[in-house]
């Protein structure tokens, strides 16, 4: 007797469902954005981006010196060489594009454990090679030792949960510290904006209004994409 497989489509009822987490998490993070709870994946997204400034030093040629994250919700990477433009630019973009993907690897796929141990591995491995300072080693070790045990003992479902939170979380940071750091505080701190003026010519207000249209626009097309793509299968 022949037999035939063929995968189902997924129901309205699931698509909703997956929908419907997303807009809990963003519920969740806009009220408690300032609770103890919320203060780990804020400091995630401050590693992402260092990490990314680390990135694009390394892959422009050049060597990091030190890796340092703030309790402040702060950091800096220090780098020789590399392309400076490149670099400074990388931060706020970068932790919003790993924002993004971490988000629509939650989505559109069903290995969210294998990817939140993958992911927990780089934020324990990281700060080692990069010369971590302090607070980065012992952050990154907490979260990392979670989000690993994380990925062997629960659920699909918890992963998934998850992975949408740090995904989201990371989004939703990035505007706000974009427009805290070159708009709010312009001229009172010294942020990458700051660097990309002083390269490029401008003012760190112009560089940091360019920066949180761009995030703005890819967040905007990022829920425009959630509410028509039905998920993972």
């Amino acid at each position: 007797m022949n037999s035939t497989t063929s995968s189902a489509p997924m129901s309205t009822s699931s698509i909703w469902t997956a929908r419907l987490a997303s807009l809990v998490i963003i519920a969740g993070l806009f009220i408690g954005w300032n609770s103890l709870w919320i203060y780990p994946f804020q400091m995630l997204t401050v590693f992402f981006h260092e990490l990314s400034h680390a990135i694009a030093a390394l892959l422009t040629g050049g060597e990091v010196l030190e890796f340092f994250l703030d309790p402040r919700q702060g950091g800096h990477v220090i780098h020789r060489g590399g392309n400076l433009i490149i670099t400074a630019t990388a931060g706020y973009l970068g932790s919003l594009i790993w924002g993004v993907v971490l988000f629509w690897a939650a989505h559109l796929s069903r290995f969210d454990k294998v990817i939140n141990g993958f992911l927990a591995l780089i934020i324990l491995i990281v700060p080692w090679l990069l010369k971590g300072q302090g607070f980065a080693l012992i952050f990154c070790s907490i979260f990392g030792i979670c989000l690993l045990i994380t990925s062997i003992k629960a659920s699909q479902w918890i992963n998934d949960f998850l992975l949408r939170l740090i995904g989201l979380s990371c989004v939703l940071y990035v505007p706000g510290d974009i427009y805290s750091d070159t708009i709010a505080r312009s001229g009172t701190i010294i942020s990458d904006a700051t660097h990309i003026a002083e390269l490029l010519g401008g003012s760190t207000m112009l560089w940091g209004v360019i920066w949180l249209v761009i995030s703005l626009v890819i967040l905007l097309i990022m829920f425009i994409q959630l509410w028509k793509s039905p998920g993972a299968n």
